[in-house]
C-alpha cells in the first residue's frame, strides 16, 4: 500500500553535496526545515555516491558509494521501497544528474524530474566558447523538455534560456 507522502529524492551524482562541501550540506538542511514547515507529507532523501561525510541526524544523506551504473539501480531499489505516492527527482544539473533521472524514470515512469540550472548555459557567449559548452547548452536545450519542472537560480537565466528557445524554434 502506498503512503500518501511526497518523496523528494536529490541525485547527488558528483558528490557535490554529500562530499566535504559544508556549504551545500548546509542548504540542503535549510531545504529540508522549509519543507517541513510547510507541510508534513513529504520525505525527503539526499542520494549521493560519496560515503557519508556530514552530520545525519535526519538521515537525509543516503549513501550509495561506488560506480555509476550502481548508484542508478541503488537509487532505483531506495526510491521503489519508500512506496510513496507521487515522487520528485531534483537534478541539480541538466548532465550527469538530468541523464541519470531520465534513467530512473524509465524505471519508475510516475516519477517527476526538476531539472536546476545553476549555469546561464543560454548565454551566447557561453554557448560558442569551446564545443563542451556547446553540448552542455544543448542538453540543458533538451532537458527543457523533458523534466517536469524547472528552476533557473537567476531572471536572467530565465530570459537566456527564453531567448534560446525562440531561435531554435523558429529554425
Amino acid at each position: 500500500m502506498r503512503n500518501n507522502h511526497l518523496g523528494i529524492y536529490n541525485l547527488d551524482c558528483r558528490n557535490l553535496i554529500g562530499g566535504e562541501n559544508k556549504n551545500a550540506q548546509f542548504r540542503q538542511k535549510i531545504y529540508q526545515t522549509r519543507l517541513k514547515k510547510s507541510s508534513g507529507q513529504y520525505q525527503y532523501f539526499i542520494l549521493t555516491r560519496s560515503p557519508i561525510s556530514v552530520e545525519n541526524e535526519e538521515n537525509i544523506f543516503v549513501s550509495f558509494p561506488g560506480m555509476l551504473p550502481k548508484f542508478i539501480l541503488s537509487s532505483i531499489h531506495f526510491i521503489k521501497h519508500q512506496n510513496c505516492k507521487t515522487n520528485l527527482i531534483i537534478a541539480g544539473d541538466p548532465w550527469l544528474n538530468f541523464l541519470s533521472a531520465l534513467i530512473i524514470k524509465i524505471f519508475i515512469p510516475r516519477i517527476k524530474i526538476q531539472v536546476q540550472f545553476h549555469a546561464d548555459l543560454f548565454h551566447m557567449k557561453y554557448i560558442f566558447v569551446s564545443t563542451k559548452n556547446f553540448l552542455k547548452a544543448l542538453l540543458g536545450y533538451f532537458s527543457l523538455f523533458i523534466a517536469s519542472n524547472v528552476r533557473f537560480v537567476s531572471q536572467r537565466q530565465l530570459i537566456n534560456a527564453k531567448k534560446f528557445k525562440r531561435k531554435s524554434d523558429s529554425s
